[in-house]
């Protein structure tokens, strides 16, 4: 075979990896961002949080990230633990860890700690289980952020309980 054509063999090579490449990149799974509200409270210095918007995506890698509009004072990144539970076929799903950014509060990417779900699958925002389910509290949230790292104060915690509609995500 002529070296010409060769080369042409492997550029047609190369070329149709690429095509395949790029194909298969695109069907990696991912859900989002889709955008929830809730109510928070912060149970040590009773301050509410009315309407704190949060993004939600998921990567592909499974992880959950959290984007807010929420501006809390200036601390050091990476002090709070969040802690997140959503729906699924399976049942709950909870994400958790110590990733975070400030003002605006970003949390993630949290990987999934519990629960049973299949990559691709539905993830839903759930309302929190209390008798008046849009009002935080310790036993009643979906969204549970430790600010005991940044106050000093053990046991500071921050509850979120869903007020929108919830909305879904791909996992």
């Amino acid at each position: 075979m002529s070296a010409t054509r060769l080369r042409a063999l492997g550029a047609l090579g190369a070329a149709t990896a690429a095509t395949a490449v790029l194909a298969f990149a695109g069907t990696a799974s991912a859900g989002g961002p889709v955008t929830a509200t809730y109510n928070c409270l912060d149970t040590t210095l009773g301050t509410s949080y009315p309407g704190v918007s949060g993004t939600l995506s998921t990567s592909v890698t499974h992880k959950l990230r959290i984007q807010t509009n929420w501006n809390v004072p200036v601390f050091v990144q990476n002090l709070l633990y969040t802690t997140a539970t959503l729906n699924s076929a399976g049942g709950p799903v909870t994400f958790a860890g110590g990733l975070n950014s400030n003002s605006p509060v970003e949390m993630g990417p949290l990987p999934k700690t519990s629960g049973t779900i299949s990559p691709g699958a539905i993830l839903s925002t759930p309302y929190a289980t209390g008798p008046t389910p849009t009002i935080p509290g310790p036993t009643n949230w979906s969204l549970r952020i430790d600010f005991s790292a940044v106050s000093g104060m053990p046991g500071h915690y921050v509850y979120c309980a869903l007020t929108g509609p919830p909305v879904s995500l791909a996992y």
